[in-house]
């Protein structure tokens, strides 16, 4: 894109492709997509095999993934798989809405909270046109839907519309160790 100079696609460039770190007894691993592929795509339906395959890749316990844009806390056994959403498109909910995430260090554990922000839409909107974006993206904005659901399983796309609510869950520490 041309709007993107060189000094910004060199500082893009030198970012580290995954972080890791620790909190309470949760060894994490944050990636854009996957561990093995930064941009696979990981769903709250995705079989729990393909999960635990990016575990046995991650060294961690917790991993923090993105890219599919649908907020979700998966558990199972010691692992825990957590996607924020994201901030620059809905969740194809039906709303404008887009969502964020806090990790919250707790006692027994770490505490995963999903947030809707609402936001100036119609501006973001108003700029995409002007800037010339994909038209559907654009609309996306304003009524909460992806104009293309091809990556998505069936079970996200039925979903498509459902409004998402705010949500938590705490992964224990005894679950880490277990």
């Amino acid at each position: 894109d041309a709007r993107i100079g060189p000094e910004l696609r060199r500082w893009m460039g030198s970012l580290p492709c995954q972080l890791t770190f620790v909190m309470g007894e949760r060894h994490v691993r944050v990636v854009h997509g996957g561990v093995r592929e930064i941009n696979a795509f990981f769903f709250a339906s995705t079989p729990r095999e393909a999960m635990e395959v990016e575990f046995s890749a991650a060294d961690a316990d917790t991993i923090i993934g993105g890219h599919c844009g649908l907020p979700f806390t998966r558990c199972f056994g010691a692992y825990v798989w957590h996607n924020s959403g994201a901030l620059g498109l809905p969740a194809n909910d039906g709303t404008p809405r887009v969502w964020y995430s806090l990790l919250v260090p707790e006692d027994r554990g770490v505490r995963f909270e999903h947030h809707a922000l609402d936001y100036d839409h119609r501006s973001a909107h108003a700029k995409m046109v002007r800037a010339g974006l994909p038209g559907g993206y654009a609309e996306a904005l304003m009524n909460g839907l992806w104009p293309n659901l091809d990556i998505l399983p069936p079970p996200e796309r039925r979903a498509t519309g459902t409004p998402l609510r705010p949500a938590a869950v705490t992964a224990d520490i005894l679950a880490a160790t277990a």
